[in-house]
């Protein structure tokens, strides 16, 4: 066996499980086999960005006097992109090229529950531009949005226009709103009638194992 095809894709799933699988993979059709591959990559999500975000966010509950603590909000909504962009790719069986980011964020911004009717149209490109491209390529938000913990009517708000040409996207509940988005996403894998989600899925993580394959 070539080594590299014991690469992990999740905890407990590695390339040679998906290889195994793979060819018994039939969309139209929801069985244990299916269960195996699904629970793999959902928990290659849990491990990779879910329980990060949580450690960092747990670290709040030991500082209940900081409203908006230094930094720590950068980290989390850093890695909520990062799990979004790639959640999306594996809806659509292929992960998201050049210039195809914007769209796919005003899309699950705008569509996606939980997203949808909490997320202004309009601020979903700018969010795209502002807070994803800026943190993941700079480390930094722009064009006057800002990161905080919660709102503080303690109400389920991800994102307030401040009126002054600033955005505030609440963290927290951005944060939920992503693990809830992610849930409804696997929960809807395994629904027999879902036959092209399940092909896409299918084709995304192919991807991803040939990927994975060392260069030249």
């Amino acid at each position: 066996m070539e080594r590299w095809k014991r690469t992990k894709l999740g905890p407990d799933f590695r390339i040679t499980d998906w290889e195994a699988l793979k060819d018994n993979l039939h969309p139209e059709r929801y069985d244990e086999k299916w269960k195996v591959a699904i629970d793999g990559i959902h928990a290659r999500f849990n491990e990779r960005f879910v329980k990060p975000a949580d450690a960092i966010q747990e670290k709040d509950r030991d500082d209940p006097d900081q409203h908006y603590p230094e930094g720590r909000g950068f980290a989390i909504v850093a890695l909520d992109c990062l799990l979004l962009e790639s959640l999306y790719g594996y809806g659509q069986g292929k992960h998201t090229g050049e210039r195809q980011t914007g769209k796919a964020f005003e899309h699950l911004l705008v569509n996606d529950v939980p997203f949808a009717g909490r997320f202004p149209k309009h601020l979903a490109s700018s969010f795209a531009k502002a807070v994803r491209h800026g943190l993941l390529h700079d480390g930094e938000t722009r064009h006057g949005w800002l990161i905080w913990q919660r709102p503080d009517d303690g109400g389920d708000a991800i994102v307030e226009d401040l009126g002054d040409g600033r955005f505030a996207l609440y963290r927290d509940n951005f944060h939920a709103a992503v693990k809830s988005h992610l849930e409804e996403y696997f929960q809807k894998l395994r629904k027999p009638g879902e036959v092209q989600l399940r092909s896409n899925f299918r084709t995304r993580v192919q991807q991803l194992c040939d990927e994975s394959k060392p260069g030249p």
